[in-house]
């Protein structure tokens, strides 16, 4: 069975672009590129990119260069074509991860890996969702980082916090979280006041094993004359389908632990820990220069 690894990098901001694609390895490689060479080591048979043109123009090169040979690559664009514009179709449709990764389906025939282009996830996560996409045809993963290794000490990060059922590793309900800071040893949010939260609560930074099943829910959820919903804000992303396909017993999920390293780049300082972190991963033998 084929073995895709999907990356969404949709964000249209420049910003996004500065910080999470700068070089921070030894040659230059950026942290996505370790996220190739982890997933291909793995044992993932193609990668589909999901980006804004002007990110594939920076990712585009390097990883087409070092991994072209190794991996089936597909890049897929998020910008609106000229005639779904004239159609009335919203330009903030295309920012919308979920319908992002609808456009990809004629790709994904089974199940499949989601991951965002900004998080560095680590080895072990590839090999965990490996065996989880040949366990689960219909059900849905989620794969979780403890809370507090999440968080930055420089600012604020938003997450999606999974609830789960009592003594089980299903999925009760997913929650996003603005604004979270540890501070003084306590984490504090901008949400929900009655939502104490804690270091080993689960945080998902978006990585998802999925199936088509997900797609013919997309096709609903976005049809109002079958019965979708929206959120408030207009944009259907993954996390909100997946509650609300829980919530509403349309699916199954799990949210699973996942003992790896995680790291990201979201503030200024974070860029030399990074690289450190990089350095030091090297030095284990874990990597090498992906030249």
């Amino acid at each position: 069975m084929k073995k895709s690894l999907v990356v969404l990098a949709t964000e249209q901001d420049e910003a996004f672009c500065d910080k999470y694609f700068e070089g921070i390895g030894p040659s230059g490689e950026m942290l996505l590129e370790y996220s190739v060479y982890d997933a291909i080591e793995a044992g993932f048979d193609q990668i589909v990119f999901i980006t804004t043109s002007d990110i594939q123009k920076i990712i585009k090169p390097p990883i087409k260069n070092r991994f072209g040979r190794l991996i089936n690559m597909r890049w897929l664009g998020t910008e609106p074509p000229i005639f779904n514009l004239r159609k009335g179709i919203p330009n903030e449709k295309f920012t919308n991860n979920a319908y992002a990764l609808w456009k990809a389906k004629k790709h994904l025939n089974t199940p499949f890996l989601v991951i965002n282009a900004r998080y560095f996830y680590g080895k072990s996560i590839y090999r965990q969702a490996i065996k989880l996409l040949n366990q689960y045809d219909n059900d849905f993963a989620i794969l979780n980082f403890p809370l507090g290794k999440t968080l930055s000490p420089y600012g604020c990060v938003d997450r999606t916090i999974c609830i789960l059922e009592k003594g089980s590793d299903r999925l009760k309900k997913i929650v996003k979280l603005e604004k979270i800071r540890k501070v003084n040893g306590i984490i504090n949010h901008a949400e929900i006041k009655n939502l104490a939260l804690s270091e080993q609560m689960l945080a998902t930074t978006d990585i998802f094993c999925l199936n088509q099943h997900f797609f013919k829910a997309y096709e609903k959820m976005d049809n109002p004359r079958l019965g979708g919903v929206r959120p408030t804000d207009k944009k259907i992303t993954i996390p909100f389908m997946l509650n609300h396909l829980v919530e509403n017993n349309e699916a199954k999920a799990k949210a699973l632990h996942v003992n790896s390293n995680w790291f990201s780049i979201r503030y200024k300082p974070e860029r030399t820990l990074a690289k450190d972190k990089i350095k030091n991963l090297i030095a284990k033998n874990l990597y090498s220069t992906l030249a």
